[in-house]
Formats: structure tokens, sequence, C-alpha cells
């Protein structure tokens, strides 16, 4: 076994942002369950090499990161020796960038001395939660605490065919396809941080409750941070620790420190470089709640002051190109991409309401093809040929017709 660590990257940015990532596709475990199995016990071989590169990351004084900054990933390839390696969650979500249903996870800060191991075998990725423990005797294990946080094939495809992304993968019976819209670039911080708030707020609502049930006396506030570079983050503390913040958000303070409603909740999420303070309320109801505040830091001069982290100033970028037509960008796939492109690319181009109709035309139920989130290689390929025969085709100049005396439907 080879360990690739501890030279940890502390602020290696993740490969996007949780607002504006494409959503997770749900996979059936069976056709995986016995390499997921196999996971297991790859766990339980590394795990004591695994703490112990985890504990010289996290005490290295050049690049401090916690262990619940820290993340792993184990490899086992045929006729070749495991390999595990350390980095910052970051590093992994780059890493396995591919398998996007792992990534998601990932962008969430883990609490306390929790960790994410990513398991990479021939035939599934698998993302695990696990623990350290022995704090008090020093006697430290690591203790997988919730099993398949997420998994996904190996042999899978992502293409990114405005506005959707479509997704291929070969299933014991043949490839399945699926797509998902990807979420748009919020109109303005404040919009990010109500669509942050829309998205986790009855999480952040149940974790303050639990802080007031175990902390009577205590008000509780949540401090949130969504940023592009660095993540997601939750933690819960007393209301009075808030005033350390306030020589860098002094409205938000301010509002904080004037509601003494306790059955008020203050959310302040950070972007960054500024922060919004939202409200939920420990019961549920239709009461009023005050008003919400969006606010740019106010950071002293000294650099080493900022309580975030804060990314350095970015290189002019070079302008997008021009987005292309459908015609043109299923014209460019084909040239630089190949493989079954056309049909993700044909897919791109149709509403549900098409594709259902198709479905019938070629002599398959909806019903029973909607069934789950994968629709079946047989069923594409079917509607494919039944389009390009019957109605539509891209003429060689890549521009998108209709054959001579064929109704589109």
């Amino acid at each position: 076994m080879a360990i690739q660590g501890p030279d940890v990257e502390p602020h290696f940015p993740f490969p996007g942002w949780s607002l504006t990532y494409p959503e997770a596709l749900p996979f059936p475990r069976e056709p995986f369950a016995e390499a997921l199995d196999e996971h297991l016990r790859l766990f339980e071989t590394h795990k004591r090499g695994i703490l112990d590169a985890l504990r010289e990351a996290a005490t290295s004084e050049e690049s401090h990161l916690s262990v619940c900054d820290l993340a792993t990933i184990i490899e086992t390839w045929k006729d070749k020796p495991d390999t595990v390696k350390i980095g910052s969650r970051g590093e992994l979500a780059t890493y396995i960038r591919a398998n996007r249903g792992l990534v998601h996870p990932l962008f969430t800060r883990p609490i306390g001395s929790h960790t994410f191991v990513a398991i990479a075998t021939k035939t599934v990725l698998s993302l695990h939660l696990a623990k350290v423990t022995g704090f008090e005797t020093q006697r430290f294990d690591l203790v997988m605490v919730k099993r398949e946080v997420a998994f996904e094939p190996t042999a899978i495809k992502n293409r990114a065919v405005e506005p959707l992304h479509v997704t291929r993968w070969r299933a014991p019976d043949g490839f399945r396809y699926a797509w998902t819209v990807a979420p748009t670039e919020p109109a303005s911080e404040d919009d990010a941080i109500d669509r942050f708030i829309v998205r986790d707020g009855p999480k952040i609502r149940q974790a303050m409750v639990d802080f007031a049930a175990s902390h009577p006396g205590k008000w509780p506030i949540a401090f949130a941070m969504c940023m592009r570079e660095a993540g997601d983050g939750l933690e819960v503390l007393d209301r009075k620790s808030f005033a350390s913040m306030a020589a860098q958000f002094p409205k938000i303070a301010r509002a904080v420190a004037m509601t003494n409603d306790e059955a008020l909740l203050p959310v302040v999420v950070v972007l960054g470089l500024c922060a919004g303070l939202r409200w939920l309320q420990l019961e549920k109801g239709d009461r009023a709640l005050p008003p919400s505040i969006f606010e740019e830091a106010d950071y002293p001069a000294d650099e080493h002051a900022k309580p975030f982290f804060a990314p350095p100033e970015p290189e002019p970028e070079p302008p997008p190109p021009p987005k292309k037509d459908p015609a043109r960008a299923m014209r460019y796939i084909l040239e630089e991409q190949a493989v079954d492109d056309e049909i993700d690319v044909h897919l791109s181009q149709m509403t549900k309401e098409e594709i259902d109709a198709d479905m019938k035309r070629a002599g398959f139920d909806p019903a029973v093809e909607h069934a789950t989130r994968w629709i079946r290689h047989d069923v594409i390929e079917a509607m494919y040929e039944l389009e390009r025969d019957e109605t539509r085709f891209w003429n060689e100049e890549g521009d998108f017709k209709t054959r001579p005396g064929k109704k589109v439907t």
C-alpha cells in the first residue's frame, strides 16, 4: 500500500459552486452490491494508515487543516498495489469531479472529527463518512459512521449541452440515460443567500432547535458558509458569540442584538466578502419575520484579521466565446467528443412532452419508462431513429431542418 500525503493544499478550490452545481442522480445499488461490500473491507484494511496520515496532515504547521477539512481516497485496481491519497475536500472533489454525485456531499464541511473517505474500484466509486475517535484515551481509531453517502459507477459519462446535463452509464442489461437542468447563476449575492436558505433552511432550523434543547438558557445563532471556492459549512453557537464579528458586519450585529425574541432564529450566511442575515422560526408558523439584511464585510487593514478565507484577486478572464445555437453545438460535440454524442445532443433538444410522444410512437409506455430517472438505451435509440428517419435532420452546414411533407410533433 502506498500513502500519498500529507502534502495538502489547504485552500484548494472546489470544482464549482454548490448553488449552481448540476443535480446528482440516483443509481440503483443492486448492480454494485458485491463491489460496495468489498469497499467496506478495503476501509477496514487501510483505516490505520489513513488515520496516521490524517493525524500527520492535521498537525502540520505549514498547511494546517482540521480533520473535517481533510478527505481520503482509496484506489485499488487489478494487478496494482492499493493507493491511499490524503488531501483537502476541495482536492478530492476536483479529483473525482466526473462523478458529481460524490462531489455534492463534499461541498459541505463535516462537523467535529468527521472526515470523508472515497473508495474506488473497477466498477464503482463510493463516498463514506468516518469519524476519528479516542481523544479522551489517546487511543485513536477511525470508525465508519455513515456508509455509502453516495456512490456512482466508474464507467459514467456526463455531457453538458446547455441547458441540460446528459448522463449515460452502462447497466448490466445495457446503457441508461438521464438528464438534468443545471441551476442558473443567482441574480445577485443577496439572491444567492435566499437560494441557500430555501435549500438548507430546514436543516439549519433543526440544528438550531437541537442546540436550544441541549443548551438551556442560551439563544442559538447559525453561521453558514456558501463560498464558490471554499465550499459550504454550518455551525450553531450561543448568540453572544456574534460579538466577535461585529467589526466586520456591524449592521447584522446590531440587528441580532436588538432582537430579544427567543422564538426567532438568526442565520448569518457568509459568501466570502459579504454576508446576509435571515430569520427562521423556532416553531413553525406564519408570523412576520424581521427584515433581511445584506452587508459587505468591513475588513480592517490587517489582512490577518479576516475571519473568513478570502481568495486572492482573480486574474482578468478572457471574454466568453459566443454561444452556439443548438445545431452548431451539436456539430462541435460530434467533431470533438464522438462516441454516442449524437444521441446525447438529440436528447437535450427535446422537452418532456416531446420525449413522451416519441416513446408512444416508438411503441413504449412513458409511465413504465419513467418509473426511475433512467431511460433504457433501447428506448432512446428507437426514439432517435424515429426522429431521424421521419421528421428532423441536421444538414451538412449544421442547420436544423424538417423533411419536406413531414410534420414535426
